[in-house]
């Protein structure tokens, strides 16, 4: 019988958005991430239908700046791209 083995290595660090500072209609947002891996940030205005809006290869941490002038109300979401 053969068996396949996977060994699974845990981050080093969970990714958090570690800040979010709003200045007039722009967001930017600092995320913290363990170095070498992608992360994505997707946009919703509706909880339903996501867009990716971008991505980044990062040494650690990476930020994000964004203008908001296209509806009362953004969703923000960070996710690991396969």
């Amino acid at each position: 019988m053969d068996v396949d083995l996977t060994t699974i290595t845990p981050l080093s660090v969970i990714p958090t958005l570690a800040a979010a500072k709003i200045s007039g209609q722009t967001l930017q947002l600092t995320i913290t991430g363990s170095a070498a891996l992608t992360y994505g940030i997707q946009m919703s205005t509706n909880l339903a239908a996501w867009t990716t809006i971008a991505t980044n290869t990062t040494t650690g941490n990476f930020s994000y700046t964004d203008s908001f002038t296209n509806g009362p109300h953004r969703f923000i979401a960070l996710f690991m791209v396969p």
